[in-house]
């Protein structure tokens, strides 16, 4: 996040950006997503799936940087609508989505959902999909995947007047 911090003091210099839209990859984990390492079986304790969990460590992903949000600690400094990516602690995000867990200022956009930001007497229409579409061809869905009653949801949103559409998926749809 400390890239975020960094773009946003940069470009917020005269205090007018309203909001910060993130296309999915942020990094939401917490420490029960990979969990502690099983001496025995040489396996992690956490939600994630152990290939998630060795593609996390084997980048050397700084997993903790979500944590101080979601404890309150941290916030972000106007709000942040994001979509998920295909790199995320799917069951945290939906605690996220559900309202279950709240972070201050950010705001996980559901595919069902226009979402306005307000700046000045303007208002912008947002919408969002996140995660990534399964490989064409491919039986293995996972929660990374875009599943038909997402797309349906956001078939259905963008119906509406909606100005900014965010989608994390290559745009070969």
């Amino acid at each position: 996040y400390e890239v975020i911090e960094k773009i946003f003091q940069k470009e917020n210099a005269l205090g007018d950006v309203a909001a910060i839209l993130h296309v999915g990859d942020i990094g939401v984990y917490d420490e029960n997503s990979i969990g502690v390492l099983d001496e025995v079986t040489g396996k992690y304790t956490g939600r994630l799936t152990e290939r998630e969990i060795k593609t996390i460590l084997r980048h050397n992903n700084p997993i903790g940087e979500f944590l101080p949000y979601i404890k309150g600690e941290k916030k972000f400094p106007v709000p942040v609508y994001n979509i998920a990516g295909n790199h995320e602690d799917f069951d945290l995000y939906d605690e996220l989505l559900d309202g279950k867990v709240n972070v201050e200022n950010f705001i996980p956009l559901h595919p069902s959902k226009v979402y306005e930001i307000e700046f000045g007497k303007q208002r912008l229409k947002i919408a969002g999909l996140g995660k990534i579409f399964p490989s064409p061809g491919s039986d293995k869905i996972g929660p990374q995947h875009i599943r038909d009653k997402d797309f349906d949801l956001i078939k259905r949103t963008l119906s509406k007047e909606v100005d900014i559409f965010l989608l994390h998926e290559p745009m070969y749809l």
